[in-house]
């Protein structure tokens, strides 16, 4: 019987410990995020852009980013040339006449809540790119076992283009992408060459997946950029996190003049781009 009793308060023991308990976490002030690639496929119009404004969220909420709405956002390429992203009531700045052109510089100005906060880039050719870049091995990986892809595209040396690799697929009916920032300044014989498995991304290339890779012409600054983010964020995007949640924000190239201490998060770009859509063998 004092068993029976020991057991049945020990019971009662753990269902009290069953109460949940709801942690006040401190959170930062919200922050604006200005989300500005402006960014042309190479062989394709590129006329119509998108610039996305939101605020900061707490790192460990599921709720999305409250949007910014009610700015003013252009982007100028001459005193005759300013291009109107119109407000569509959801965070997201559209403009449907764009012209991209190579080498030409780009100024984003966005007024919002009496603050004005400014950025410029200029658009930078990427070469033409097609399946036959790219090389696959069968000894990639720390096994040495596994599909490994091998781009390989031209490059000026000394110039100030640098690139960002983008590289998506499905498995297990979820895309998975990770970006590679590329510095220019290590590659003197012409060429840029970047090898990657699928282990590094989601999960092991297998024969007849589709990997689509892009290859992004960016300014130096904005290769720092992906760079640090990519360091902060990589975990966090292969479990489904939005890109500006990691613990270490990362500001970029936009800038509140008045008070750097201001400067939003986020960045601008005008990058040209080309596409492969590589089938594994």
């Amino acid at each position: 019987m004092k068993a029976f009793l020991s057991f049945v308060l020990l019971l009662a023991l753990c269902a009290g410990c069953e109460e949940v308990i709801d942690l006040k976490l401190d959170s930062q002030e919200q922050q604006l995020v200005v989300d500005a690639a402006l960014d042309w496929e190479k062989g394709k119009p590129g006329n119509e852009q998108k610039i996305r404004l939101s605020y900061t969220n707490d790192y460990y909420t599921n709720q999305p980013s409250e949007t910014a709405t009610g700015a003013t956002v252009l982007v100028t390429a001459s005193e005759s040339e300013t291009y109107t992203f119109v407000d569509q009531g959801n965070g997201d700045y559209v403009c449907r006449d764009f012209k991209p052109e190579p080498d030409k510089s780009y100024r984003l100005t966005i007024d919002y809540k009496g603050k004005r906060y400014t950025s410029e880039d200029r658009m930078r050719e990427v070469p033409e790119l097609t399946e036959g870049n790219i090389t696959q091995r069968s000894d990639g990986g720390f096994s040495k076992d596994e599909i490994a892809l091998r781009i390989t595209f031209p490059t000026r040396s000394g110039s100030d283009s640098n690139f960002i690799i983008k590289v998506s697929y499905v498995k297990n009916d979820r895309i998975y992408s990770r970006l590679y920032a590329i510095d220019n300044r290590f590659y003197t014989d012409g060429k840029i060459s970047r090898s990657f498995t699928g282990s590094n991304i989601g999960g092991e290339f297998l024969k007849g997946d589709k990997v689509e890779i892009k290859v992004y012409s960016v300014s130096n600054a904005y290769r720092q950029f992906i760079d640090l983010l990519t360091a902060n964020s990589l975990d966090d995007a292969q479990r489904g996190r939005p890109m500006f949640t990691s613990p270490t924000r990362v500001y970029g190239n936009v800038v509140y003049e008045p008070d750097p201490k201001q400067n939003p998060f986020g960045a601008f770009r005008v990058a040209q781009y080309s596409t492969i859509l590589y089938v594994v063998k």
